[in-house]
């Protein structure tokens, strides 16, 4: 529906990489193909990306971004950051978690 109301365009990349999961593999070439921004879970994908000259962001990193611009309460970034916990890599996580402890600090609301 989103692709039919030109919302969306799928894409497959030219190369992908062999050396990550499909989604992974799939969503650095293309960011590689066309320098887009790149959301990732896991730390190798991450160093990868950021070692090919990529703008990379995590999505523990997002969701803390989201909480610092006021769109996310601390709760419901504290919920989302242990919902993602299982699938992400763990030092993503650490410095997410850290960065998102200093907020709440800052902020007073720990």
């Amino acid at each position: 529906m989103l692709e039919d109301q030109s919302a969306v365009a799928i894409r497959d990349p030219i190369q992908p990489l062999r050396q990550f999961h499909a989604g992974e593999a799939a969503a650095i070439a293309l960011a590689l193909e066309h320098a887009w921004w790149l959301l990732v879970n896991e730390q190798r994908a991450l160093t990868f990306a950021r070692q090919q000259g990529l703008k990379v962001v995590t999505v523990p990193e997002f969701i803390v971004y989201l909480y610092e611009a006021e769109l996310l309460s601390a709760r419901s970034t504290q919920m989302k950051l242990d919902a993602i916990a299982a699938n992400t890599g763990q030092r993503v996580m650490r410095a997410a978690r850290g960065a998102f402890r200093a907020l709440t600090t800052e902020r007073g609301e720990r």
